[in-house]
């Protein structure tokens, strides 16, 4: 493996630890809400790379108060980590595009 190999892989393990530390922290905010959620996307392929995003699916119908607080916490994250949480309401997808966007 080559150096630039090496250093790719470093800085994709290294995202990839900071994103599963993303997790634990804002889902067991979700958790403490009593929020339900889905998270999908390259995290769940475990093909997560730098610069891949944390996709995260808000299930149910949160109060408008909730959500304001859900975009909170994971701003918070967002702000200390540089890692993007792609934060999904599926109240507000439709049922077709919420299972679409799952099945991936």
């Amino acid at each position: 493996m080559s150096l630039s190999d090496r250093i790719i892989a470093q800085r994709n393990a290294d995202a990839r630890k900071a994103a599963d530390g993303i997790l634990a922290r804002v889902t067991a905010e979700l958790d403490r809400i009593g929020v339900d959620f889905k998270v999908f996307g390259s995290v769940i392929r475990n093909d997560f790379i730098a610069g891949s995003d944390v996709d995260l699916m808000i299930l149910g119908a949160p109060s408008d108060a909730i959500k304001s607080l859900i975009e909170k916490i994971c701003g918070a994250e967002e702000d200390e980590t540089g890692i993007k949480i792609d934060l999904l309401f599926a109240d507000e997808l439709g049922p077709r595009n919420v299972k679409r966007l799952l099945e991936h």
